[in-house]
């Protein structure tokens, strides 16, 4: 079993789906529910083995690197394959309810996007990285622009390729300081190197105002594709936070990109808590949490990696969960229950693997110093994130009851194993810490400590605070006028930076063609006796 196993089986089950030519959307989705199964047991078949590499090129770029086109698997890369895989069958799962005709190409592209952040998350060096980035970000457009969304995926094209372009930059910087290869986990890329795939992170991301969403437009047909799209850039970007985690880097102007990760994960927290439509709007529960995972890479200290993949796993499983639930809030159907749970652990619960990301990153402001400034922040983010998690299943919708029994055991076990992983996760913290390269990762038995306590208490209280915010949401809207609120999302959101920027620009390509009409144009004649007779009286002088 090599790493190109389960990648070849998304491919391939992506390629029957679109070349049969079936309109049944039982068929594709049996196909589609097959080919992640059989992917799942071979990624599971993989952790047998310590590491495996395999060669997709002997190619070499035309700057020196020192690196083909290469897949290794070991146990970190391994976590966040299977994470994604499950969460994505847990997906499938509930599209069977789709039945439009065009849930056949949904599907297809749904695979796809997953078998390129196959590639991302088993790629050995950066160039790897860039032609594997390079094909998510097609495969994205493609299926973007399938759906109508042309706009959308011409700015997701955009930012994402100014990624690519920074992880290639930092290739160049990493073998211009004399590095041997650019290999992830050859623990010598340089910090400016390491500074720029940071950046190319937050680009891939898309933390910007930028959102590559597809719409609200068909929520049932097209939930395995916004899964497929969102799943894979959480993936990918999951992945390669913790591989440069691993390399212990102490970035410059640690303390002002602090400052803005807070304060973008706090106008993040208030935009999903405030969303209009909780499930097209999920971008900024997305954000939110990937700030939290930031600020982790920056102050998470010696388990800095093991809180990483911990809180990025629970993100990757409860937002499979949000974005596969279909009916509305009642505590009385098990559905409501396992999404309960799930929203819980979107926001840090105790036993649950998000709390592991919370332990390492209160431990670590601990040690830092910054106590004062950073927790209660990020305790209100916590409760924002637990809010708007809440918010989103009490948000009226369609129901999810059907008629086949066979759809309806599907449905539950969609939002049943997701939140069963994350259990498991969360009560051996002990083997996430393992599996991420961290050996002294405290048990629960060992977690009577200064860290462990004040994680404790404020997970438990960013909690219950956003219950709270839930609950009395409506009384709260009612307190603000329309206008105001406009207003105030329009400072937030950092539109009106967008809007002069692009003013800005549009200005001056206007004044530069002008000025080429003029140089260039009727007048290039003139122009040019001009400069010729300049010429002329300076040689004469």
């Amino acid at each position: 079993m090599e790493p190109i196993t389960p990648i070849s089986i998304l491919f391939l089950g992506s390629l029957v789906i679109f070349l049969g030519r079936s309109q049944s959307f039982r068929v594709n989705g049996v196909i589609l529910l097959v080919s992640v199964m059989l992917a799942v047991v071979a990624t599971l078949l993989l952790g047998f083995h310590d590491s495996m590499s395999v060669v997709l090129s002997d190619w070499r770029s035309l700057v020196s690197f020192g690196d083909s086109l290469r897949l290794t698997t070991d146990r970190l890369s391994w976590v966040i394959a299977l994470t994604l895989l499950i969460s994505f069958l847990a997906v499938s799962l509930a599209g069977l309810l789709a039945r439009s005709e065009r849930s056949r190409v949904y599907r297809a592209s749904s695979l796809l996007l997953i078998a390129c952040a196959m590639v991302s998350i088993f790629a050995d060096n950066l160039m790897t990285v860039a032609v594997a980035w390079v094909a998510l970000d097609l495969a994205t457009f493609f299926s973007l622009s399938y759906v109508r969304k042309e706009n959308h995926a011409v700015a997701d094209l955009s930012l994402s390729l100014l990624a690519v372009a920074l992880v290639i930059a930092a290739a160049v910087v990493i073998a211009d300081a004399g590095a041997s290869s650019t290999v992830l986990s050859s623990a010598n890329l340089s910090t400016h190197g390491i500074l720029f795939l940071v950046v190319a992170v937050i680009f891939r991301f898309g933390m910007y105002s930028v959102n590559g969403s597809i719409g609200s437009e068909g929520e049932k047909d097209m939930v395995v594709l916004r899964a497929g799209t969102r799943l894979a850039r959480l993936a990918v970007a999951v992945d390669f936070l913790v591989i440069l985690v691993m390399e212990k880097p102490l970035l410059p102007m640690r303390n002002w990109l602090t400052g803005a990760v807070i304060l973008a994960g706090l106008i993040s927290g208030f935009r999903w808590y405030l969303a209009d439509r909780p499930r097209v709007q999920l971008q900024y529960m997305f954000i939110a949490q990937f700030c939290v995972m930031m600020l982790i890479f920056l102050w998470g200290g010696q388990w800095a990696s093991a809180g990483v993949l911990a809180l990025g796993v629970s993100v990757i499983l409860s937002s499979a969960v949000l974005i596969a639930y279909r009916g509305e809030l009642n505590f009385r159907h098990t559905r409501a229950i396992s999404s309960g749970l799930a929203v819980l652990m979107l926001g840090g619960m105790p036993l649950m693997i998000g709390f592991i990301g919370m332990l390492t990153l209160y431990s670590g402001l601990l040690e830092s110093g910054i106590l004062i400034f950073a927790i209660p922040l990020i305790v209100i983010i916590q409760a924002l994130l637990t809010a708007g998690g809440f918010g989103l299943l009490a948000f009226p919708r369609t129901g999810a009851s059907v008629h086949a029994p066979f759809v309806n055991v599907a449905y539950r076990l969609s939002l049943t194993i997701p939140v069963v992983v994350g259990f498991l996760g969360g009560v051996l913290p002990g083997r996430v810490g393992v599996l991420s390269g961290v050996d002294d990762m405290p048990n629960w038995g060992a977690m009577l400590t200064r860290g462990g306590s004040v994680a404790v208490g404020c997970s438990l209280l960013g909690i219950s605070i956003g219950v709270g915010l839930w609950f009395f949401k409506e009384n709260l809207y009612s307190r603000y006028q329309s206008n105001l609120r406009r207003a105030f999302f329009f400072l937030v959101e950092l539109q009106w930076i967008r809007a002069v920027t692009l003013n800005v620009y549009g200005g001056t390509t206007r004044v530069m063609r002008a000025i080429a009409l003029v140089l260039e144009g009727q007048g290039g004649v003139l122009w040019a006796l001009v400069v010729i007779s300049i010429v002329l009286l300076v040689l004469g002088a």
